[in-house]
């Protein structure tokens, strides 16, 4: 299958655009980071730094309902019957609601730094908690305590993924550490292939074989703040420090895997998650703090009188396909990829972008821009009529060196190609 990821929240080429959702803080310093799907109906659930819990309908793009809290958060997850709310807070405590009332049910506060990831059992009887202090609290929902602690982690833990069973716990840690654990006693397994031998029920886990391909070169642990595989285990979209949100096969093994990457957000994408029935994608901007729904488009089949079926083309088709997606750039309305990279690189928000503030956002990107390139920018967004040959503009900088929005869009366009990877 080919598919194609919609933007409901920018517009960009194969994008629907739709109004901007989103959690607004006071300050730049309120980021968003949780968010959670449904398991059975489009809705998803956003808390942020900015003190607010937000209930969201992606298939009609509103807002159901949201709450104050005292303490804000940055993560969250529905059990899987989708009857309850789970929401882990900055200040080390966590609650859980009933989504019918809005009501608070259950409440804890074990720890002192924040909730970096919470996650309910495949069966809904146990909820791991994971913080900052370098453990994960598990607790059963039956009886309504703690009834173990996952140790051994050097670092904070980012992130947790249960086993189809229920009986294995996944964790990540800011030290690229991977550990397991037998739950509810949470004793530690030493395992050497776990994924050969363990059905997972979810993949956030940014560490670890079936993701290791994620990685960009160079990057160090906190450039992939998260990933999510389809529920038809055959997509792995992932959530990086340079505001992209990239797709790749699942699983994602080996090193620098092909992906195809989407520019929405105008700062540091900061989640990811599936909708149940893997139709959307739904991500988070941590500055920008706005959500965005990717709608997942089957292409339907080509007719090249080759076909093995009218469902699907042949093996060397699908390989043809697959490279060419690769290479293909899926974001080419100009204007708003300019306009986000400009965002970007308006690091003082006084609406122009110099030459540094501009070469160090396009390096960020990935992109190696040379210091003539970055003149002869500079050179094409002065005037028209200015001529630069080979990087020798002969134009004094102190001209050029600040640019507008417009004037930087006309030489990004003009320049695009040189910076590709």
């Amino acid at each position: 299958d080919n598919f194609t990821i919609f933007c409901l929240n920018t517009k960009c080429q194969n994008l629907v655009c739709s109004r901007p959702q989103g959690h607004m803080g006071s300050h730049r310093e309120n980021e968003l980071w949780g968010l959670a799907t449904h398991p059975t109906k489009h809705i998803v659930a956003t808390v942020s730094d900015d003190k607010t819990l937000r209930l969201w309908d992606i298939a009609e793009n509103v807002m159901l309902a949201a709450r104050r809290l005292e303490v804000g958060g940055r993560c969250a997850d529905f059990s899987p019957d989708g009857k309850m709310l789970a929401v882990g807070q900055n200040d080390g405590s966590f609650f859980v609601l009933h989504l019918e009332s809005w009501e608070i049910k259950t409440k804890f506060h074990h720890r002192k730094e924040k909730i970096s990831d919470i996650r309910f059992s495949p069966d809904g009887k146990y909820l791991a908690v994971a913080s900052h202090e370098n453990h994960v609290d598990v607790y059963n929902m039956e009886k309504g305590k703690r009834v173990g602690i996952c140790k051994g982690a050097s670092s904070y833990i980012t992130h947790v993924d249960w086993e189809g069973t229920g009986r294995v716990l996944q964790i990540n840690s800011g030290a690229r550490e991977r550990l397991f654990f037998e739950i509810p006693r949470c004793k530690h397994l030493p395992m050497r292939e776990p994924d050969k031998t363990l059905q997972w029920y979810t993949w956030t886990g940014v560490l670890g074989p079936l993701s290791s391909g994620v990685w960009p070169a160079g990057c160090d642990v906190t450039d992939v703040n998260a990933v999510s595989a389809s529920h038809d285990w055959s997509l792995l979209a992932a959530a990086d420090d340079f505001g992209f949100v990239k797709l790749f096969r699942f699983p994602c093994d080996g090193d620098y895997a092909k992906f195809k990457k989407y520019l929405g957000h105008s700062s540091h994408v900061t989640n990811v998650r599936w909708s149940h029935d893997d139709t959307r994608l739904v991500s988070t901007g941590g500055m920008d703090t706005s959500l965005m729904v990717w709608v997942r488009r089957r292409s339907a089949p080509r007719d090249h009188g080759g076909c093995d079926s009218d469902d699907s083309d042949t093996d060397q088709e699908e390989l043809e396909d697959e490279d060419e997606e690769v290479e293909e750039d899926n974001v080419e309305d100009e204007v708003e990829k300019s306009r986000a990279l400009f965002a970007m690189a308006d690091v003082d928000s006084d609406g122009t972008v110099t030459s540094s503030e501009l070469a160090k956002a396009l390096r960020k990107l990935g992109f190696r821009p040379t210091e003539a390139d970055i003149r002869d920018i500079l050179a094409a967004a002065d005037d028209d009529d200015t001529e630069g040959t080979n990087g020798d503009s002969g134009v004094d900088p102190g001209e050029t060196d600040s640019m507008d929005f417009d004037r930087f869009h006309r030489a990004l366009t003009s320049y695009r190609d040189r910076w590709e990877r």
